[in-house]
């Protein structure tokens, strides 16, 4: 099974999406230090690649997922699980000692996190993000 291998984060106050690119170290943008810029994906041969420099925090892997509505799931995402009578929601994190996608539940169930792929077959909603939407998890606006 191929994966698209995508990333996205914000720049400036807009999500962008593409490749994930790291700068060369000392790189600076208005004086200030930057590490990571994502590029947008090439339409044509020739035509112009945007560069976008990104808040390293925001950034996203795409998990090759989508959720009911056919949107897109990323790290960051906070998703709503229903299936009969279970009903949660969390947020998607890559674990590194699991190699897989998990859910971080709000409301527990079972342990502190769920793997993503448990739950292919049941209704699986991206409700918000982390970064637009922290009160979806019990958190205060920052």
């Amino acid at each position: 099974m191929n994966r698209e291998i995508k990333f996205r984060g914000i720049s400036i106050d807009e999500w962008v999406y593409g490749m994930l690119c790291k700068v060369n170290e000392g790189d600076t943008e208005h004086g200030e230090p930057i590490k990571y810029k994502i590029q947008t994906e090439e339409k044509e041969y020739g035509e112009y690649v945007q560069y976008f420099i990104t808040d390293e925090k925001t950034i996203g892997q795409y998990t090759g997922l989508h959720d009911k509505n056919g949107k897109e799931i990323y790290e960051g995402d906070i998703v709503q699980i229903e299936h009969k009578d279970i009903k949660f929601k969390g947020l998607v994190k890559y674990d590194e000692t699991y190699l897989a996608y998990v859910i971080i539940s709000t409301n527990t169930i079972k342990h502190e996190f769920e793997n993503l792929g448990d739950y292919l077959d049941y209704d699986i909603e991206v409700i918000g993000n982390a970064y637009d939407n922290p009160e979806l998890l019990g958190g205060e606006d920052e």
